[in-house]
């Protein structure tokens, strides 16, 4: 959003032109997200621990981490409000890449709130709290990593490179190595693999 309101303002104010620099805004938001964290994370934790969101410590847990019986669940909530807000902040809003990176991140983080969820659910259920099921959260992570996959290979970066090419990093040019599209399903299945992290 600032780079929209403030690069048009660059003839008037030259100071300004750093914001079409990717670096600057890249710490910027940085440094956005970590303040964001800093601010927001110790007053959701209140929240999270006054409305009793909390997950107990499991069974056969050391002694020692007794003491974390009242850390909330749902953290990732402050992950997800910085990230958003400062790449909403500080991208560039036109490319379909910052909205792709937005929603897969909003989509991950869906599935982190409904396992959440689901633990304070069957905790106040006094069942035992283990979330979402584990090949659910996993079948979640792949479809989401499958459509990512498949939707950079059908709407590459650039124009004129191949879907489901790739660039070998460590070399002083730029070595674009076109996948067939004979293999292109090995792309999409790599790209969930890695966002999975499996």
């Amino acid at each position: 959003m600032l780079y929209h309101l403030l690069v048009p303002l660059v003839r008037q104010f030259k100071v300004l032109n750093l914001f079409t620099y990717i670096t600057f805004r890249a710490a910027g938001a940085a440094v956005t997200a970590l303040v964001l964290a800093f601010i927001a994370g110790p007053v959701i934790i209140r929240r999270l621990r006054g409305g009793a969101v909390t997950q107990g410590v499991r069974d056969g847990t050391p002694d020692t981490h007794a003491g974390k019986g009242d850390t909330p669940t749902m953290g990732g909530l402050i992950i997800l409000f910085a990230a958003l807000v400062s790449t909403l902040l500080w991208a560039r809003l036109g490319s379909r890449y910052i909205w792709l990176a937005l929603v897969v991140t909003a989509g991950m983080g869906a599935i982190g709130l409904v396992d959440d969820l689901l633990k304070l659910r069957q905790k106040r259920a006094g069942r035992k709290n283990e979330g979402l099921v584990e090949r659910y959260k996993l079948a979640g992570q792949v479809t989401i990593g499958l459509l990512l996959g498949w939707y950079v290979w059908q709407y590459p970066l650039a124009p004129d490179l191949p879907g489901a090419s790739t660039t070998l990093p460590f070399f002083k040019y730029l070595l674009v190595v076109p996948i067939s599209a004979a293999f292109a399903w090995v792309y999409v299945l790599f790209t969930a693999f890695v966002l999975t992290g499996v």
